[in-house]
C-alpha cells in the first residue's frame, strides 16, 4: 500500500473545511396565512377571466348535433387520408422491393 504525502493530505483538510463553511442554504419564501392565499388567488383567477373574455364567443357556439357531426366527417376524412397513405406506403415498399430484386438478379 502507498503513503500519501503529508503536503497532500493537508491540502486535501484546508478544501474540505472551505467546502463546510461555504454550504449553500435554502432560502424559502415565508410561510402565507389563508386570507393571503385566497386573495392571490381571487386576484389570478380575475385576470385569468379577463384575459380569456375577448376569446369567448358565446353567441357562435354550435350545437352538441352540429358538433358531434362535424366530428364524424373528420373522422372518416383522417381515416380516408390514412387508408390512402397506407395504401401508397405498400405500394411504394412493393416497388421498391421489385427494384431490388432487378438490380440483384440482373446481368452484368
Amino acid at each position: 500500500m502507498r503513503r500519501v504525502p503529508a503536503g497532500l493530505l493537508k491540502r486535501l483538510e484546508r478544501v474540505e473545511q472551505a467546502r463546510s463553511v461555504t454550504r449553500p442554504r435554502a432560502a424559502f419564501p415565508p410561510i402565507m396565512g389563508l386570507d393571503e392565499w385566497e386573495a392571490l388567488a381571487v386576484a389570478s383567477q380575475e385576470q385569468l377571466v379577463f384575459l380569456t373574455r375577448e376569446h369567448i364567443d358565446p353567441v357562435s357556439e354550435p350545437s352538441q348535433e352540429q358538433t358531434a357531426a362535424e366530428r364524424q366527417a373528420e373522422h372518416h376524412a383522417a381515416n380516408r387520408e390514412q387508408a390512402e397513405r397506407y395504401r401508397a406506403g405498400a405500394r411504394e415498399y412493393l416497388e421498391h422491393q421489385r427494384q431490388r430484386v432487378k438490380r440483384t438478379t440482373a446481368v452484368r
